[in-house]
């Protein structure tokens, strides 16, 4: 090993040299056995550069850079607070570091730094799942990486499911329908409201993310089957959805378009929903994402299996899907209905016994 201690503060430093071309500086190691390590580390990846492609030599903030130039991390509405937790990763695993270099080992630094700043689980998760975003889309899309490193979402506690009720919902629609562009002209030059009623009915009768319809393309329309194809989404899993009669309508007056929305980003959709809690104070505790709930609950709701639910909305796991299952008063009856005939049973069986130990009464 080429480490070796040099000046007054006690670091190790190395100097190497590969196909002519010499690396030397600080290990910033205080121990021989700590500055090998770092050399032999900082050797390898160098050497790995030599052999590597273009797409291999992906860095941690180019590869941030890329997916909101080229991914959709632009439209998201927490796009901003994306690329300041994405900071907090830089200040750890270093903005230069090579994508393919993040293993488990740095993801878990990532975490104790979070965790070590306070933050409840629910944001750590957060920052979990960006990274988990970034690294599959480098692996699978980009070809950037030989593989992604195991990241754990862990569990948090579930809340208060908020899902619209079909007057909520007709209240919402109405409200849009019967909109004019106003300050919201100025913005963009076609009403944004139909066009949002329009959108959030293809959301509540689909179950889609709100993303997914936004991007949709009228050649993932497929009227002769009556399914929508959703190619690219959170889970990675590409699926179809059935379009109900009033999808089917919506979408099939669009197909002419590129995409079937007018909709660019999810700022335009924000200041409609702006207005929407403002005029309905209701709103207040839901979100677009709302709708996805709502199908959701819809459908366990009229008794359709979790498992089709799933694969309906996109769920990872069947997991995800369970949250729903309190929500089918079809299994609770079923439920209530056997510890009723298990009651009369039994009360049948101890009457039948009384009736069997019953002497008769002998005279004086």
């Amino acid at each position: 090993m080429s480490t070796f201690k040099r000046g007054t503060a006690g670091f190790y430093y190395y100097d190497y040299v590969i196909e002519g071309d010499r690396f030397a500086g600080s290990t910033k190691k205080r121990t021989k056995r700590e500055a090998n390590v770092f050399e032999f580390e900082h050797r390898a990846k160098e050497e790995a550069k030599r052999t590597a492609s273009p797409a291999q030599l992906l860095t941690l903030s180019a590869a941030v850079d890329r997916m909101f130039e080229e991914e959709d991390w632009h439209m998201i509405r927490t796009g901003n607070q994306v690329r300041a937790r994405m900071e907090v990763v830089f200040s750890v695993l270093g903005k230069d570091t090579l994508l393919s270099a993040i293993d488990d080992s740095g993801i878990k630094r990532v975490v104790a730094h979070l965790r070590g700043l306070g933050l409840e689980e629910s944001t750590v998760n957060r920052y979990r799942a960006h990274l988990k975003t970034l690294l599959i889309t480098a692996y699978r899309k980009w070809k950037a990486i030989p593989g992604v490193p195991y990241i754990q979402i862990t569990n948090e506690p579930n809340g208060r499911l908020r899902f619209f009720s079909h007057d909520e919902e007709t209240a919402i629609l109405d409200l849009l329908r019967a909109g004019t562009p106003q300050r919201a002209q100025r913005v963009i030059s076609w009403n944004p409201y139909p066009e949002a009623a329009d959108l959030f009915t293809v959301l509540v009768d689909t179950g889609m993310r709100l993303m997914e319809a936004v991007s949709m393309e009228s050649r993932d329309v497929n009227m002769a089957t009556n399914l929508i194809h959703i190619w690219k989404n959170k889970a990675d899993k590409p699926r179809s959805v059935p379009m109900t009669d009033r999808v089917r309508a919506i979408v099939g007056a669009r197909l002419g378009r590129e995409r079937v929305f007018l909709f660019t980003d999810q700022k335009q959709i924000n200041r409609v929903w702006r207005m929407l809690r403002k005029a309905l104070p209701w709103l207040a505790d839901a979100v677009p994402h709302t709708f996805r709930h709502t199908t959701a609950s819809r459908l366990v709701q009229n008794g359709v299996d979790l498992y089709v639910v799933q694969k309906m909305l996109g769920h990872s796991t069947i997991r995800v899907t369970e949250k729903y299952a309190h929500l089918a008063p079809g299994n609770l009856k079923v439920a209530v209905d056997a510890l009723n005939h298990l009651h009369q049973s039994a009360l049948s069986a101890s009457i039948a016994l009384d009736n069997v130990l019953q002497f008769p009464s002998q005279e004086a």
